[in-house]
C-alpha cells in the first residue's frame, strides 16, 4: 500500500489526540510502506508476515490500548469529525460498533461509481460494517472473540453476525465517514477484486438470514445450466436461440433493476448489468 498509506496516516494523524495510539500491522510488505510509516511520528508499526486480514486486525488489537479499537484499512483516509463522530456514537447505550461503508475518491472511474454507490442516509442499524472503515468498543470486541482468524475475507461481516447475537447495536453513519482510494479501474481488476472477496463466501454462508449475494449467485448458476441446456437444444433442433440468452440476462437485469430501485443511478443499469454477469 505504498501509495496509500501516506495519505491514510496523515488523515489520521490530523485528528488524533495525546492519548490515541496508532499502530500499522504490516503483512510482510516488500514496497516500500514500512520506511514511509517511520517517517510518521506518531506511527508504529509491526511486522506479522504470512497471516489472514483477520489475524492482523486481532493482533493490531490486542498491541493497543484504549476502549475503543479503530480499524482502518491502508488504501482508505479518514474525513474530517470522523474521531469525534466514533466517540459520540460509541457512548450510546448497548451501541458496539459504528463506522461507514466507504465512499469514492473524485477520480474514481464508472466501475467503481456504479458498482459502490449507496442511497445517502444519515445514520442506521446495520447487522455488519465493512471492516475497511470499522470502529468497536473494546469489551464487545473481546467478548465475542475478535475476528475469526481463519477466514480469508467476509471477516467483517461475521463478527458483525456474532456482536448482533450478542444484543448488541451496530450503527452505519455517514459522519463516520472514509475514502477508499485503491478502486479497479478495468473489468479485469474487477473480477479479480470479486474472486478475491468470495474467498471465504462458503465458511460464512448462513451466518445472515438472507444472503442476497449468495442467493443471487446460486439462481444465477441454475439459470445458466437451463439456459446453456437451451441454446444447446435449439442449435440441435434449429430452433430460435433468443431465449437461451434471455435466460443467461435474467439474473443480473433483475439485480441490477433491484439496485436501482433501491437507490443506484438509473444511468448505471446497463453497467450494473454487466458488472453482475461477471460478477
Amino acid at each position: 500500500e505504498a501509495r496509500y498509506i501516506d495519505a491514510c496516516l496523515t488523515s489520521i494523524e490530523t485528528q488524533m489526540h495525546d492519548t490515541d495510539d496508532l499502530l500499522v500491522v504490516d503483512n510482510g510488505s516488500t514496497d516500500g510502506t514500512a520506511d514511509i510509516v517511520n517517517r510518521h511520528d506518531r506511527a508504529r508499526i509491526a511486522v506479522v508476515s504470512h497471516v489472514t486480514i483477520a489475524a492482523l486486525r486481532n493482533y493490531g488489537a490486542k498491541q493497543t490500548g484504549g476502549d475503543i479499537i479503530a480499524f482502518i484499512d491502508a488504501d482508505c483516509t479518514i474525513e474530517p469529525g470522523w474521531r469525534d463522530a466514533v466517540i459520540e456514537i460509541l457512548s450510546r447505550e448497548n451501541v458496539a460498533a459504528t463506522g461507514s461503508a466507504v465512499t469514492l475518491p473524485a477520480d474514481a472511474g464508472w466501475i467503481s461509481r456504479a458498482w459502490w454507490y449507496r442511497r445517502p442516509i444519515d445514520e442506521r442499524a446495520t447487522p455488519y460494517l465493512v471492516a475497511a472503515n470499522f470502529a468497536v468498543r473494546r469489551d464487545a470486541f473481546i467478548k465475542v472473540d475478535g475476528f475469526r482468524e481463519e477466514l480469508v475475507t467476509d471477516e467483517d461481516t461475521e463478527i458483525g453476525t456474532r456482536l448482533t447475537h450478542e444484543e448488541y447495536q451496530i450503527i452505519d453513519s455517514m459522519r463516520v465517514k472514509a475514502v477508499h482510494h485503491d478502486n479497479p479501474h478495468t473489468l479485469a481488476a474487477f473480477y479479480r477484486k470479486e474472486k478475491w472477496h468470495a474467498t471465504s463466501i462458503l465458511q460464512t454462508a448462513g451466518a445472515q438470514k438472507l444472503d442476497k449475494p449468495m442467493v443471487m449467485t446460486v439462481v444465477f448458476w441454475v439459470t445458466l445450466v437451463l439456459a446453456i441446456t437451451a441454446l444447446a437444444a435449439g442449435t440441435v433442433y434449429d430452433q430460435p436461440i433468443w431465449w437461451g440468452v434471455f435466460i443467461i440476462l435474467l439474473v443480473p437485469v433483475l439485480t441490477a433493476l433491484y439496485r436501482v430501485a433501491q437507490g443506484a443511478r438509473i444511468s448505471s443499469f446497463l453497467q450494473l448489468c454487466v458488472l453482475y454477469l461477471i460478477f
